[in-house]
């Protein structure tokens, strides 16, 4: 009863947030009639006719949220009609203009794919520095802090982009950007081959922006761990790895938690127990661990036939991998090696065990 009574007040929520929205939808303004115009032409390929649409939108507008955002379009249209140099100057003449626009930010990046266009790196290079400077919080902050980096790095290699974030890293200490220049700056110092100070750096950027709040927790701590195994550390590269899978959390209802570095991460972990640690038994039970906990990764039933090439009677094991993926490559190989396995009727797979699949490891 109290779920039914949750559900119709869910439903009766939605029902007044689209009928809101249908409402709006259904205004007729000279405002939205000159936006509709606008994008008719633009649809049509008619670039010049949208972007008078949209100035025209300007002129009637009466709230500023929509005169910026017609703005922003008839100034596009005016770039995609080949009045580059005039969508410049507008552009410019938005992200100088005070008091400060909400879209002086997203002028700036568009200036500075324009100049990068037209020929002209420098200029892109002082307008994407710009946003950095004025707008360090903005949406478009990032992708601004990778184009300079790359500009950096082009012209002077991974010393000159360490030199410069350096310079810039406590003036944006306590921006959004904080991290990224903290995580960019580790991986300078790991391509200039200071390892030890790399990995200091990595794990500086998982201890500051621990998960969920960190974007680049789980990259830095994958950096951290193939650092300490390459210098022969495999206790301290298991345990960044692990520090990295115990923050791994699973949806109650849709959805996931998914991080990109989860499977691959537990993945290696099981490869280092079992060829640099020699650790055949948890190297067995960390390939079923992604087999049993990661339900949506492509890789299950690969632990499982690492796990069953481990195992002292592989054909158990074998029998769950041809239970459940029935098209699997290696369900030849499963039939091949235990006799009481049946391939599947219907299965898709390979008729024959490749022989690569039984190599054994180097």
């Amino acid at each position: 009863m109290r779920l039914q009574k949750l559900s119709r007040t869910r439903l009766a929520c939605v029902a007044f947030a689209l009928l809101a929205i249908a409402c709006v939808r259904g205004e007729d303004t000279p405002y939205t009639r000159a936006v509709s115009a606008g994008e008719r032409a633009e649809t049509a390929g008619r670039f010049r006719d949208a972007q008078s649409s949209y100035d025209r939108a300007i002129i009637v507008a009466e709230r500023t949220v929509d005169r910026e955002h017609a703005e922003k379009l008839a100034i596009t249209m005016q770039a995609k009609a080949g009045d580059v140099q005039g969508a410049a100057k507008r552009l410019r003449e938005v992200a100088s203009a005070k008091p400060e626009k909400s879209t002086a930010s997203h002028a700036l990046f568009e200036l500075a794919r324009i100049e990068e266009k037209t020929g002209d790196p420098v200029a892109a290079h002082a307008t994407y520095e710009e946003i950095l400077h004025r707008f360090p919080n903005s949406a478009l902050s990032r992708r601004a802090l990778h184009h300079v980096l790359l500009d950096v790095e082009e012209e002077g290699g991974p010393q000159a982009t360490l030199s410069y974030l350096d310079s810039v890293s406590e003036r944006l200490s306590t921006t959004i950007l904080a991290e990224p220049v903290a995580y960019q700056r580790a991986l300078r110092l790991e391509a200039l081959g200071q390892k030890n100070n790399a990995r200091r750096a990595y794990l500086d950027v998982a201890a500051r922006w621990p998960y969920p709040k960190g974007d680049l927790f789980d990259n830095a701590l994958v950096h951290a761990s193939a650092i300490a195994e390459e210098e022969g550390d495999y206790a301290s590269a298991v345990a960044d790895l692990e520090r990295l899978l115990s923050t791994r959390e699973v949806a109650d209802l849709i959805g996931t938690y998914q991080r990109p570095e989860y499977t691959r991460a537990l993945w290696h972990l099981a490869e280092i127990h079992r060829d640099r640690l020699h650790d055949d038994a948890r190297a067995r039970a960390t390939f079923h661990r992604l087999y049993a906990d990661f339900k949506s990764s492509p890789r299950r039933d690969d632990a499982l036939f690492e796990e069953a090439r481990l195992s002292e009677d592989p054909c158990p094991v074998l029998d769950t991998l041809v239970d459940h993926f029935p098209n699997s490559r290696y369900v030849a190989c499963a039939v091949e090696r235990c006799k009481d396995i049946e391939r599947p009727q219907k299965s898709e797979a390979r008729e024959t065990c490749h022989y690569t699949l039984t190599r054994s490891h180097p």
